[in-house]
């Protein structure tokens, strides 16, 4: 068994926390990411299983084994860096190579695990080049090579992607997560790129302040957040977020009124103070939506055309105008004040609206999510 089990983890420099007691179990043949913004703590956590970092307490376990206090090279983990940090003078054999070398092996196991790595990452045609021959790409999978010939229980990736182009970064991820399927290695990934998260991992930890806020599959995370942190950074763009009020059936905010039609949508709340929700995603423009749904008018500020989709900047308190935009029912208007509140909404691109030029966008309650007002945690529903 290759599970990762932190336990109680702590991360001091002096005086000052990085990490406060943190728990966490990584199954045991799973790809599980950790992101969160930097400076969160997610690349020292990894540095600290993969021994580059002390801890300052609690134990680290791979299986059964305590690997706390042990050396990095006798954990059976293999890290593949952010810089490739290749030897230049070296081919790409001999880099591959280079720690089956270090611990003596014959040579001629270390000629047949190098050609193995090749071969499983489709470079076994460049294994006389330099890396200064080799692409940005190329250069990655070699680095990714040197850790496959290792035979760890454990793979660790420190924001791999990072230094690649967006075409490459794309092509690339698909080959992590290729390999993973074939490999099946406990596999700890590390990223601030929440597409990255989301596309690669079965399991995602949303991490901030150094402390994991969520764990769970990328549906649940993206469904289901538990906190307004963890709503606005998984989902791209992020949720759109703003302070309401819930009274009875009815949420109003500024001087717009929803009634959601279905009491156990709602949130259960005390004083009637949320945050309101609302995935880009989740509005829908005025001719191809369900003639019940409330609708929003607004006045678009920027619109971006993406191909399959289109995003329409808006904000829902104000119009260029300044006479105001009001969220409505099909039975008419309402009124409203001056505001500042930016929302982002992805339509079909066959819509398209003018920048400033009245727009109704539909929008869905059934789709909400609801955040208390005071702490930002997830409110449950009433169902």
């Amino acid at each position: 068994m290759s599970d990762v089990t932190f336990d109680r983890v702590q991360k001091r420099y002096g005086s000052v926390e990085v990490i406060p007691e943190l728990d966490l179990n990584v199954p045991d043949g799973s790809f599980t990411v950790l992101v969160g913004p930097s400076g969160c703590g997610k690349s020292t956590l990894l540095r600290m299983l993969a021994g580059i970092e002390s801890t300052t307490s609690g134990s680290i376990r791979i299986g059964e084994d305590d690997i706390t206090h042990r050396e990095p090279s006798k954990r059976g983990v293999a890290m593949v860096f952010q810089s490739y940090a290749l030897y230049p003078h070296m081919s790409v054999a001999e880099n591959i190579g280079f720690s089956l070398k270090l611990s003596k092996r014959p040579k001629a196991e270390v000629t047949e695990r190098v050609l193995e790595a090749a071969n499983t990452l489709q470079i076994e045609q460049l294994l006389d080049r330099k890396p200064s021959e080799l692409s940005g790409g190329q250069r990655q999978r070699v680095a990714i090579g040197r850790a496959i010939v290792r035979d760890p229980k454990v793979f660790l990736f420190d924001e791999p992607l990072s230094n690649l182009d967006a075409k490459l970064r794309v092509s690339t991820r698909l080959e992590l997560a290729r390999l993973h399927q074939r490999l099946k290695v406990t596999t700890i990934y590390v990223t601030h790129d929440q597409i990255e998260a989301l596309t690669l991992g079965d399991r995602i930890a949303v991490m901030n302040e150094g402390k994991i806020l969520q764990v769970g599959s990328p549906k649940d995370l993206y469904s289901n957040p538990v906190n307004t942190f963890v709503a606005s950074f998984i989902g791209s763009p992020p949720m759109n977020m703003v302070e309401a009020n819930l009274d009875g059936q009815t949420i109003s905010f500024a001087s717009h009124e929803i009634r959601v039609s279905d009491f156990s949508l709602l949130p259960k709340t005390e004083n009637g103070k949320i945050i309101l929700g609302i995935r880009p995603e989740n509005f829908e423009s005025d001719a191809l939506a369900p003639a019940d749904l409330p609708r929003i008018e607004v006045f678009p500020d920027l619109i971006e055309a993406q191909g399959a989709d289109s995003f329409i900047d808006f904000c829902v308190d104000a119009n260029p105008s300044g006479t105001g935009s009001a969220l409505i029912d099909r039975g008419g208007d309402q009124g409203m004040k001056n505001g500042e509140v930016r929302f982002t909404a992805r339509v079909n691109p066959k819509f398209e609206p003018g920048i400033g030029e009245r727009t109704l966008l539909a929008l869905d309650p059934a789709d909400f999510r609801y955040f208390d007002a005071q702490t930002g945690d997830a409110l449950p529903r009433r169902a």
